[in-house]
């Protein structure tokens, strides 16, 4: 009888020793278990990620793409365009530039060194004169037959400085017999030609540039850098900067 008895309580210290190794096994399966659906998660989380990545550079790539063939189309019609501009209006340019050299000249050859005596009617206007870029007192006085005195005195100056667009008079009001003026020279005869002539600017606009102004008033950007004695197209416009587009 105590030899079963021992036999059984063996039996079941082996029974309980294989419960506990299964249970141990069954942890170990169910933690492995846990990590693989861990790994699988975080790769599908990374595919997930990586697939959004590649969505947004491909849009940004596309966005790119489409901006590029629009600048690019602008500015072959912005080229076109005013090369169209620029084969009209040179030849209008030539033709109207010949015509001001051909009447520069001819004034010039009619003008005499002599001194003359031009007379003046009672009660006569003076004469005016809208200075021009680079004039100086000192030349307008001796291309009128006066002094810079007698120039300072009639129009009110204290000091030699001009500025473009201010008007001058030359001469006053005052009853006379007649005015001995000197003749005009080939400089002074420039000068009148010059002053007969109208000149439309344009004042400088955030945005402009010789091109869009070439095309706005329908003369080529030479001829815009010639009248404005520009060294360059690419020249840097102010704001306010005052352009001379046009003479007429």
């Amino acid at each position: 009888m105590q030899a079963l008895a021992n036999a059984n309580a063996r039996y079941a210290r082996e029974a309980q020793a294989n419960a506990l190794r299964e249970a141990d096994r069954a942890k170990e399966l169910l933690r492995a278990q846990r990590q693989q659906a861990a790994r699988v998660v975080a790769q599908q989380q990374r595919a997930i990620f990586q697939a959004a990545a590649l969505a947004k550079a491909a849009a940004k790539e596309e966005k790119a793409a489409q901006l590029l063939a629009a600048t690019t189309t602008a500015a072959a019609v912005e080229t076109t365009a005013g090369a169209d501009t620029a084969d009209v209006a040179e030849p209008i340019q030539h033709r109207r530039s010949k015509s001001l050299s051909s009447n520069a000249l001819s004034f010039q050859e009619t003008a005499s060194t002599t001194p003359i005596t031009k007379p003046v009617a009672n009660g006569a206007k003076p004469e005016t004169y809208t200075v021009r870029f680079g004039d100086n007192l000192s030349t307008l006085a001796h291309d009128h037959g006066t002094t810079v005195a007698q120039v300072q005195e009639w129009n009110h100056l204290t000091t030699e400085t001009l500025v473009a667009g201010q008007r001058l008079r030359f001469g006053t009001s005052a009853p006379t017999d007649a005015v001995v003026v000197a003749a005009r020279t080939p400089r002074a005869a420039q000068r009148t030609e010059r002053t007969a002539l109208h000149f439309n600017t344009h004042t400088v606009q955030p945005g402009d540039t010789l091109f869009n102004i070439s095309r706005r008033f329908n003369v080529s950007v030479q001829e815009l850098q010639r009248l404005n004695h520009l060294s360059s197209d690419k020249v840097k416009l102010k704001l306010g900067q005052k352009l001379v587009v046009q003479a007429s």
